[in-house]
Order: C-alpha cells, then structure tokens, then sequence
C-alpha cells in the first residue's frame, strides 16, 4: 500500500515539475518576443524618439550637424518618408479627421504632440491632388488651443505650421532631404525661417 501511495505521488510531482517547465518555456519565448519591440523606439544619444503608434511612424532624432545649419537652437530628425506619405495620402482619401504624431521643437527640448487633422477645405481634393499639396489643419488632443496648419507636398514632403501658446513652431524638410527634418521656433532665426519660406 505504501509503495502504491509513494509512486502515485510521484507521479503527481513529476506531472507538476512538467507543467511548471512547459510554463516558464512560454514566459521565456513570449519575453524574447517582444524583445525587438521594446528596444525598436530605444532612445539614441540624441534624444527619445517621436513615435505614433497608430500608424507606426517614427521621427528619430538625429546629430544637429546633419541639417548644415548654422545654428543650435533646432532639433532634426529622420523619418520613413514613404511610410508617412501613405498616412498622410490615406487620411486625405478617407475624408475624415484623423491623428498623428508629429515632433515640435518647443523652449529648447522635444515635445511628441499628438493632432487631430482634418481636410483644411481651402481647394476640393482633385485641386489639391493636381496641385500636388494635400492641406490640413487641426487642434492638439491634449491641448484644444494649440493649433496647426499641415502641408503634404508630393515632391517635398511634410510642412508644419503650429502655434504652441505664445510659440510659433515649424517642423521643414530639408531641401533636397526629404529623409530629414528639422524643428525650430519661428522666433528664433529670421535668417531660417525666411530660407524655408523662399523655398514654398
């Protein structure tokens, strides 16, 4: 009787060891699959990256010295242009408002801002397709006053005009770089921002 006993709790443990270990293999394999989506975003030594979970664009930042600009005072970044072309061409052709994730420049640091865009109504859409400028305006989620005036140029890329409180923020492509962005208070230099505004 004994013995019966003693190998039926054996059985019992040796069924629960299994178990255990089935267990903690999928822990482990669920762990190191995720793994590439904890470090994808990871932050370089250039700052924290934008990134709009929704449509999965990512604005990373970059060395300064990348725009050729001769001053500090901006943030530059680089994105996935084709990527954002698809939102933005997608949100045109739905006709609704939707949101993205865009990196302003703002009192020396990033901030990732969220807004809700919809179609500016200035030109009907086959006007602003055949122009190759797709315009939108919008508010901030977080914040109603803060507004902005979008731009997409099918040759150039993404403009943005945004009024952040009292600041006035631009997000540009540089010229001939439409990988690269760059951030900069419309007050900070006038030798900017009259650059960017010969290049319309």
């Amino acid at each position: 009787m004994a013995v019966k006993t003693f190998n039926f709790i054996a059985v019992i443990m040796l069924l629960l060891i299994v178990a255990v270990g089935c267990r903690t293999k999928k822990e482990v394999t669920l762990s190191t699959t995720n793994t590439p989506n904890q470090t994808e975003h990871s932050i370089n030594q250039f700052g924290e990256p934008c990134v709009d979970p929704i449509h999965d664009v990512i604005w990373t930042p970059i060395d300064k010295k990348k725009s050729n600009m001769d001053m500090e005072d901006l943030a530059v970044f680089m994105t996935d242009q084709k990527r954002l072309r698809d939102v933005m061409i997608a949100g045109f052709e739905n006709g609704q408002s939707f949101n993205i994730a865009i990196p302003l420049y703002i009192n020396g640091q990033v901030e990732c801002l969220t807004f809700e865009l919809q179609d500016s109504g200035t030109l009907n859409h086959e006007q602003q397709k055949k122009n190759g400028v797709l315009t939108f305006k919008g508010f901030e989620l977080n914040n109603g006053g803060n507004s902005a005036r979008v731009d997409y140029y099918f040759e150039k890329g993404l403009r943005v005009y945004a009024n952040i409180g009292e600041n006035r923020i631009f997000l540009e492509p540089l010229p001939n770089q439409k990988m690269i962005y760059i951030s900069f208070d419309k007050n900070a230099s006038s030798s900017l921002k009259e650059q960017f505004e010969i290049n319309d």
